[in-house]
């Protein structure tokens, strides 16, 4: 049993630094990696700074972004629950329209323990949002 949890320990690892390879490391959506923190009078630079600090990383994490609607809604309109929704917005009536996603996979179906392992590395979250949602396979050695 020891050996079979070494062995599945090593092989998380490699499939982590797989994905973060693949991901790449955030830049901060193209801005400088080192900025200055005015509250803690310090340069922030390590590699979770800059996700925490990245915009579009950030809210890709923030769970108030994404849609909710009552399920007895979603069935009225013909769309099971738990789909993915989009919504556009008229900008002269001010009607908002929410429909079924296209693409259903996104950075909500990686595991909470993942995506904070990614994060505290400095990892993209952004790319891997891009990655999932074009269906694209990341590979390792």
């Amino acid at each position: 049993m020891a050996n079979t949890i070494e062995s599945l320990s090593t092989l998380a690892s490699d499939l982590i630094v797989a994905l973060a390879t693949g991901c790449g490391i955030c830049d901060n959506c193209g801005d400088e990696n080192e900025t200055y923190c005015a509250d803690c009078d310090k340069y922030q630079n390590s590699p979770a700074e800059w996700v925490s600090n990245c915009s579009l990383c950030h809210d890709l994490l923030d769970e108030s972004q994404n849609i909710r609607i009552p399920d007895y809604i979603l069935e009225e309109a013909g769309i099971p629950a738990n789909t993915k929704l989009d919504a556009f917005a008229d900008d002269e009536s001010g009607i908002i329209t929410v429909v079924e996603a296209e693409i259903q996979q996104d950075i909500n179906d990686v595991p909470e323990g993942v995506l904070s392992v990614l994060a505290a590395s400095g990892v993209c979250l952004a790319e891997l949002d891009e990655l999932i949602m074009l269906d694209c396979i990341i590979r390792g050695k």
